[in-house]
């Protein structure tokens, strides 16, 4: 939360937006057929890159706060039985979360 909160402030998360990206994705086909195009094409490149970095740390961010909270949940299992069953709901529901590969912007079609 801390990272994402640092994005947000140094003003990387708002760039790094899906319709960024499909902004992007559509100048770059735009471009096809077009010569000279290539300079632009690179510099379109890289911003995607970019935003894929971007979000690429913000996915690895969430997936280790959610390892860490299952981590947690075994931890207060052992030690607080009267929270037991709420240590297992919780680490099952991270385990859902970890398993989970797609996004809802990817299953309607869009970008990652």
């Amino acid at each position: 939360v801390v990272d994402l909160s640092r994005f947000v402030e140094a003003g990387l998360a708002p760039a790094a937006t899906s319709e960024r990206a499909r902004q992007l994705a559509a100048e770059v086909i735009a471009l096809i057929g077009k010569e000279n195009a290539a300079a632009e094409c690179r510099r379109l490149g890289e911003q995607l890159r970019v935003i894929g970095a971007v979000q690429d740390r913000a996915l690895a961010k969430c997936r280790m706060a959610v390892r860490r909270l299952k981590a947690e949940s075994r931890t207060v299992a052992a030690t607080q039985p009267q929270n037991a069953e709420l240590a297992r709901q919780v680490r099952q529901l991270a385990e859902q979360m970890l398993q989970t590969k797609t996004t809802t912007s990817a299953k309607s079609g869009g970008v990652k």
